[in-house]
């Protein structure tokens, strides 16, 4: 009995873990930055080992690519700029400020249901509209323009970042038929196929070269990419299956938590007031948003029109 009880919290307990991992991620990536690997080649480097130990994993899955390959093909893109974006930016500073724009995923979200998927938002949806946009626009302002605008290339990505992380999750909610190995491969690919195309507009002999990576790196950047890009990958499949779509995006918001207090504490990052109070609001807009999810999935339950 007592086995079992304990069973029942595996699920969130790998959602738990996962988070931890994802919001310390940005500590090798920093790491390997400081080394002069920055965060595009650490990246597909990572990326490439998860994809190699990837392939043993798919043994049952291979057929699954067939069914619908461009869709496939548009998730990698999508999924691969999401990745090689959050990368590079949290690879090079602000951590904090980075996951908190990324996390405006959400509002894309909303958007992109409209547009595409002809989703019709309630209130919900307006109200985490309005608590996303307003926590972006306390963090984006700039009082020397006096203008909501992003304020580096960092910011760029970041917001770059969470709206192609929507975009593959409007994809991925119109492809039942693969299953969570698949998608993760797909995502493993698309990575080290936008990465190497980013790296083969950008190189240069001079300007910018092949790093010299050491060799006391290699086994570090290879520790990151399998096991770690692939047990983060599969606790989240792992719980995001067994669980309510809501309680696992309540859950998730952890790395939220833990990417702002090991960026506090272990670097010389410090958000504005401006800067913690917009991180709030935009918490609260995630948090909304898996609240909706499960009012929702209840009112589905009992037959009702949404």
């Amino acid at each position: 009995m007592t086995s079992n009880r304990f069973a029942e919290h595996w699920p969130a307990g790998s959602l738990l873990l996962a988070a931890v991992m994802w919001g310390l991620f940005w500590l090798p990536l920093r790491y390997f930055h400081q080394q002069g690997i920055d965060g595009l080649w650490s990246s597909v480097i990572v990326y490439l080992a998860a994809l190699v130990a990837g392939v043993g994993l798919m043994r049952h899955h291979w057929h699954e690519l067939r069914n619908t390959p461009w869709r496939l093909v548009a998730i990698a893109f999508a999924s691969g700029w999401c990745n090689i974006s959050f990368i590079v930016a949290v690879a090079e500073k602000d951590a904090a400020r980075v996951v908190l724009l990324f996390y405006l995923a959400p509002v894309w979200s909303i958007m992109l249901g409209i547009l595409f998927l002809h989703e019709r938002p309630g209130l919900s949806a307006l109200v985490i509209s309005l608590l996303a946009m307003t926590g972006a626009g306390l963090m984006l302002w700039d009082p020397q323009q006096g203008a909501v605008w992003p304020r580096d290339r960092n910011d760029w990505l970041a917001l770059s970042s969470g709206f192609s992380f929507a975009v593959a999750n409007v994809l991925v909610r119109g492809l039942p038929q693969a299953g969570a190995m698949t998608k993760s491969f797909v995502t493993w690919c698309g990575v080290v196929l936008v990465g190497g195309v980013g790296i083969l507009l950008l190189y240069h002999p001079q300007h910018y070269p092949v790093p010299q990576v050491p060799m006391s790196l290699w086994p570090w950047l290879l520790l990151v990419g399998a096991p770690g890009v692939v047990v983060m990958t599969v606790l989240v499949q792992y719980g995001v299956s067994r669980l309510p779509v809501y309680r696992s995006a309540v859950i998730l918001l952890f790395e939220v938590f833990v990417t702002l207090l090991s960026s506090q504490l272990l670097s010389d990052e410090r958000l504005s007031s401006m800067g913690w109070l917009g991180g709030a609001l935009i918490i609260a807009a995630s948090a909304v948003s898996a609240l909706a999810a499960k009012t929702s999935r209840y009112r589905r339950g009992r037959g009702e029109v949404e």
